[in-house]
């Protein structure tokens, strides 16, 4: 780009159309404040799953949930004005660590979303769900083997 008062233009013209738009009230952060709403959300994108305890994070920014007849878990995650769920099993879990007191990291196998940091409300609860997510991430499956050379 030739002339870099066109980018510095329409930079400031976005934010202030961001802007404006925060100020007329059109933008509210999305945030989950019951187990119900989290649960009824997650049903909405995987309604063929039933959720049995969720846990809430303490600042409305995630849940985690359980599955019946599954050791995946649920994840519905506030993100901007809109809400996003996600099935964690093993295949989309890259890794989970304990943070502080009562806070769990979990990195995801998504581009979208590779990264989720929650606060519960007690370490107890920080314990059991590191160890439900942990067992996902360290489960064993099959792996295929490499074929020969030559084989039918």
């Amino acid at each position: 780009m030739d002339n870099p008062y066109i980018a510095l233009g329409s930079l400031l013209a976005i934010s202030a159309l961001v802007l404006l738009n925060w100020l007329l009230g059109g933008w509210s952060r999305a945030k989950i404040t019951t187990k119900d709403q989290a649960v009824a959300r997650y049903g909405q994108d995987f309604w063929e799953q039933t959720p049995n305890e969720a846990v809430l994070d303490q600042e409305g920014r995630a849940a985690l949930l359980t599955l019946s007849g599954t050791s995946a878990l649920g994840l519905v995650v506030a993100q901007g004005g809109h809400f996003i769920t996600r099935h964690l099993d093993i295949h989309s879990l890259r890794a989970v660590q304990k943070d502080g007191d009562s806070g769990l990291v979990i990195q995801l196998q998504d581009f979208a979303l590779p990264r989720i940091r929650i606060i519960l409300e007690t370490p107890k609860q920080q314990d059991l769900w590191h160890d439900r997510l942990i067992m996902l991430v360290h489960q064993k499956h099959p792996m295929p083997t490499p074929r020969t050379k030559g084989a039918a």
